[in-house]
């Protein structure tokens, strides 16, 4: 049983994949770090380089984008047959931008959903080739019919064996998003017109939703859209408002194991993992382990108990890169390959690709995993120390006052320091006061590092105790 669980009704995003309830991916999504490729904006052709066959276009952010000549999809020639200075087109971002340069930039919208691909302004048809040619020719027929003049779609493998209703109530969907997102250039200024959220679009790409069981959402109005996105399988998405505060959906405890380097796999075996870089390095440790086998087939016990936490670890971490195993030595080629083998089907599981390339001359194990994001834990703490980053408290706060909204508390007084009062501003896009019954007094102490809840309870006590300190304080957090 597959499990999905999004929290949206913070600034930060969260959600949480469970399989067989057992938790093995986590996202978190923050605008602040947020990569904006399959961002699509309204740009205005501000220079046109025939020497570079290329166009700076103002999308609105600080650096304009960079759109090359084989990447505007309007017809063949030179750039400056194709474009003109001032001109407003549609763009999408093919790859973020680098200190002072800004996007690289194509004019082939692209939409995506789980079964189809919908292109608005590309008159073309394609099947995924891992379907049958009587297929193909099929979904091609009926996609014809549903496309209106100048539109195209691509059909995903994951299509297969999907009722055309489905299908086709997806592509509407897309299309009408589309619509009510894109409107006459002429009338708008530069700027974003439709976003790809990590949390949830990539995610209900990366997993379709037929390949969940079962979606728990705390943003009603979020259950809503996705009912009426994949109205097929609207019993599946439930909403559930305060889902995070159940103990085991703890989005502060998750973050704390993303922090820390060692892992309890069980029967006295633990991992060290420890991010460069360069590389990850897992270490197996079996130093509490009470194997009464000979030492060589205890060190593959060992190796093979470690094999399904490492594999999870890779996924939940969302470790990358070059990935460098220690497990214990068992001086023998034919232990090795079958825990190479082990591994290898362990993250058959894992929709990222990876690559065990087995045991080196040192007897280290070596593995290649794709990068698609950074890795979580670089996300969460600061560069030179194991701490939570300034960033993650904010986000933390906002989550742990949102959480007196199912509490009989008429008053929280809150203690933060002058750092994370200003960071609030900048990270959090509207008063977390404003969203809960409570009345939230605040006040500002350089003597502490980030915050504290000094108090919640009734207004009239946390009004005295106010007073008796003699505190000044602000109502609007």
């Amino acid at each position: 049983m597959r499990q999905l669980f999004i929290s949206n009704r913070t600034t930060e995003k969260v959600a949480m994949l469970y399989e067989n309830n057992r938790l093995m991916e986590v996202y978190f999504d923050r605008d602040i770090s947020r990569s904006q490729v399959d961002d699509i904006y309204l740009g205005k052709v501000v220079r046109i380089e025939q020497g570079l066959q290329a166009a700076f276009v103002n999308i609105g952010m600080q650096n304009n984008g960079f759109l090359r000549q084989q990447d505007v999809k309007t017809g063949t020639g030179r750039i400056e047959s194709l474009l003109t200075e001032g001109q407003y087109i549609y763009v999408q971002v093919k790859k973020d931008g680098v200190g002072n340069k800004g996007p690289v930039l194509t004019t082939d919208i692209t939409i995506p959903g789980a079964y189809i691909i919908y292109l608005p302004l590309r008159a073309q048809i394609s099947v995924s080739n891992k379907i049958s040619k009587e297929e193909q020719i099929k979904w091609k027929q009926s996609v014809t019919e549903w496309l209106d003049d100048g539109e195209g779609a691509i059909i995903r493998t994951s299509a297969q064996y999907k009722d055309d209703e489905v299908i086709k109530g997806e592509l509407e969907a897309l299309k009408k998003r589309w619509k009510e997102s894109a409107g006459a250039p002429v009338k708008k200024s530069p700027g974003v017109i439709l976003t790809s959220k990590l949390v949830p679009d990539h995610l209900l790409r990366k997993y379709p939703v037929h390949l969940i069981d079962e979606y728990v959402v705390d943003d009603v109005d979020l259950s809503k859209q996705l009912q009426s996105r994949y109205p097929a399988y609207k019993n599946r998405i439930t909403w559930k408002k305060f889902w995070h505060k159940e103990s085991r959906h703890s989005i502060q405890g998750v973050q704390e194991q993303m922090i820390h380097s060692v892992v309890e796999v069980g029967q006295g075996i633990s991992l060290t993992i420890e991010e460069t870089e360069a590389l990850v390095v897992i270490d197996v440790n079996s130093q509490g382990f009470t194997g009464r086998s000979n030492k060589q087939h205890t060190a593959y016990q060992v190796n093979l108990a470690a094999v399904k936490e490492i594999a999870r670890q890779i996924r939940l971490r969302n470790l990358s890169g070059i990935i460098v195993i220690d497990f214990i030595n068992t001086d023998s080629q034919d232990l090795e390959g079958k825990i190479k083998k082990a591994l290898s089907n362990e993250l058959k599981e894992d929709p990222i690709s990876s690559r065990c390339h087995g045991f080196t001359a040192l007897g280290l194990f070596e593995l290649t995993r794709k990068r698609e994001l950074p890795s979580w834990r670089s996300k969460l703490i600061e560069e030179t120390t194991t701490c939570k980053n300034l960033a993650t408290k904010v986000f933390e706060l906002e989550r742990e006052l949102l959480a007196y909204e199912d509490s009989s508390h008429e008053t929280v007084l809150l203690t933060v320091s002058p750092v994370v009062a200003d960071l609030k501003k900048q990270l959090l896009s509207a008063s977390v006061s404003s969203r809960i019954p409570q009345e939230v007094f605040f006040r500002i102490d350089p003597a502490i590092n980030d915050y504290r809840i000094e108090m919640a309870g009734s207004d009239e006590m946390v009004k005295a105790y106010v007073a008796s300190r003699g505190y000044h304080v602000d109502k609007s957090f």
